[in-house]
């Protein structure tokens, strides 16, 4: 064969030391190192124009053309060979196989998977601040809580108490021990404060003028403390007794009646019962369970007047039916016919068991009549003012002494005469069970009207005519 000769290493044994590497560039680069075994005899190499390239797969590896000169292998770490001439190449036109090449295999990337490590959240810790501290109704811390009688114009009411921040509102409730009273009696005021280290409050009940508020009233209060939010702190109910304190009082008690009297020996009290369990006697109403009364014995009516400001000037006693209280003067000196005036305040209290209602006013004149009527027989002054004004015409309707009793003297006296009158001729017309019935429809709140014509078959105007027929033929 013509032209220049290539020359095939004989018997080469490529051991292609192949470099993984994940740079495509480097893959791609010649074979880096080629051992030879001078044991294996070389065969013939026949010249060709062409040496194919041999081309593993995926490394190319390229053989050297033989008008490379061939670099010097020297072995590391091999024992020393003996040298041998070289062998003579031996020319042949046939071409020489090629060895067969066997791709070294590709090696396989092993993608290690990623290992997702989670990171846990952060637990985020609020730095503490320290919350300043706010006083509330429960730090509260009670100081004085007192009531004071200044008999007889006022009762004080006084408060005192520490950590008053919290408090923003201050009220009062109040009311009396009442036993016939409609509805509630409870009083409730808002009540100005001072606040600082301490809170102080105070408030006056008016007992003074025209108040009518009796001796041996029994009082209840209450504060109420409230916050911002309304939120509040009742403190516990208390009492007093409105006492007249201006006298030194004796007292004795029977059955459900107590008596005080401040002047008079020891057996003036015990003498006063007596004579009220007799006056009460004649007064034949039913057995009822009677209330506890508290009775008040001056030594005049005007002491007794003194007691209550704002009644009248002819007042000698006082019945007070919503708290059972009776307040009466009698002079321990006086005759003792005087003391009737105290039965006919307790009569006022039995009346007032036996007919209270919320729904309708019991007449004046019975109320009055019943009362008088307990004393004992009417007076002859009481008498002649009755006779003169039946005689000249100038005697009271029923009506106009249903409500209420005249303020002057001389016309109280006239209706008062004129009320035992109509009693003492119902009582003796008709009896006292007739009475009796008639207390217990007011009892139940019927009207007047309606009330004597369900016992009497009469109205006020008619029972004012007979009664008067009566008392003109008498």
């Amino acid at each position: 064969m013509q032209g220049r000769k290539h020359w095939v290493l004989p018997a080469i044994v490529v051991v292609a030391s192949l470099i993984a590497c994940s740079d495509p560039d480097q893959a791609a680069s010649p074979v880096n190192s080629v051992v030879v075994d001078p044991t294996i005899q070389s065969p013939t190499v026949q010249p060709t124009t062409t040496v194919p390239t041999a081309i593993v797969t995926p490394t190319a590896v390229q053989i050297a053309p033989t008008d490379v000169p061939l670099p010097t292998i020297t072995p590391t770490s091999s024992p020393s060979l003996p040298t041998q001439p070289p062998p003579t190449p031996v020319i042949s036109d046939t071409p020489t196989p090629q060895p067969t090449l066997t791709p070294a295999p590709t090696p396989t990337e092993v993608v290690e998977p990623t290992s997702v490590i989670e990171t846990p959240t952060p637990t985020v810790v609020p730095t503490k601040v320290p919350t300043p501290t706010v006083p509330t109704l429960a730090d509260v811390s009670l100081g004085r809580n007192r009531a004071t009688v200044e008999f007889v114009d006022e009762i004080k009411f006084e408060l005192s108490a520490s950590d008053s921040v919290a408090v923003d509102r201050v009220q009062l409730e109040y009311g009396f021990h009442q036993t016939y009273v409609c509805g509630s009696t409870k009083t409730s005021v808002n009540v100005d404060f001072v606040s600082g280290k301490r809170l102080e409050a105070s408030w006056n009940l008016d007992t003074g003028e025209n108040q009518f508020v009796p001796p041996g009233a029994r009082v209840w209060w209450r504060w109420v403390l409230l916050d911002a939010g309304n939120d509040s702190i009742k403190l516990p109910v208390q009492e007093i007794t409105y006492e007249d304190s201006r006298y030194t009082w004796t007292t004795i008690t029977r059955n459900n009646i107590t008596l005080h009297w401040n002047t008079g020996g020891a057996n003036f009290g015990p003498d006063l019962l007596d004579l009220v369990d007799e006056g009460l006697s004649r007064l034949e109403f039913p057995p009822q369970a009677e209330e506890p009364i508290e009775a008040y014995v001056y030594g005049s009516a005007a002491e007794v007047r003194s007691a209550v400001p704002g009644v009248r000037e002819w007042t000698g006693g006082l019945a007070f039916g919503s708290h059972s209280i009776v307040l009466m003067g009698i002079p321990p000196s006086s005759l003792q016919s005087t003391y009737t005036g105290l039965t006919h305040e307790f009569a006022h209290l039995r009346f007032n068991a036996l007919t209270f209602n919320c729904l309708a006013d019991t007449p004046r004149w019975l109320n009055e009549g019943l009362a008088v009527y307990a004393e004992g027989p009417i007076s002859a002054s009481d008498e002649a003012i009755l006779n003169d004004a039946v005689t000249t015409g100038n005697t009271f309707s029923i009506t106009s002494i249903s409500t209420r009793f005249p303020a002057a003297h001389g016309e109280a006296s006239l209706a008062y005469a004129e009320s035992v009158s109509i009693v003492d001729f119902m009582v003796r017309r008709w009896g006292w069970d007739s009475m009796n019935q008639l207390l217990q429809i007011f009892g139940e709140g019927s009207t007047t009207d309606s009330a004597l014509v369900a016992v009497y078959d009469l109205d006020r105007s008619e029972l004012f005519q007979e009664w008067l027929a009566d008392i003109q033929q008498n």
